[in-house]
């Protein structure tokens, strides 16, 4: 099960997951991504990189206020790391217009 996290700008997306989770050993070994937006039959696509964050005092600062509501037993959070993904590519398709454009910072 992932959580997806606040949000700092269109091309990056925080998720909260388990350490253990096959994911997280996949985006070590590889950390190239897409992550997918439908709703009926437009879609939005983001090709980007996942970088797995474990270290306490990022996950602190990354954090968001719901997740830790639902953690209050801190024993539980090195259970858990952040998955940050930032895209490079974005592919849309609306209305039957298709096209993709680079995401630059």
């Amino acid at each position: 099960e992932m959580e997806v996290m606040a949000n700092s700008n269109i091309r990056t997306v925080y998720f909260t997951t388990g350490i253990y989770s096959g994911k997280v050993s996949d985006f070590k070994n590889n950390t190239k991504a897409a992550l997918n937006v439908c709703l009926n039959q437009d879609c939005i696509s983001m090709i980007g990189d996942v970088k797995v964050i474990e270290h306490p005092e990022e996950k602190r600062r990354l954090w968001i206020t719901e997740r830790t509501k639902q953690l209050q037993d801190m024993k539980k959070e090195p259970l858990y790391c952040i998955l940050q993904f930032t895209g490079e590519i974005l592919y849309y398709y609306f209305d039957g217009e298709k096209g993709f454009f680079h995401l630059d910072e």
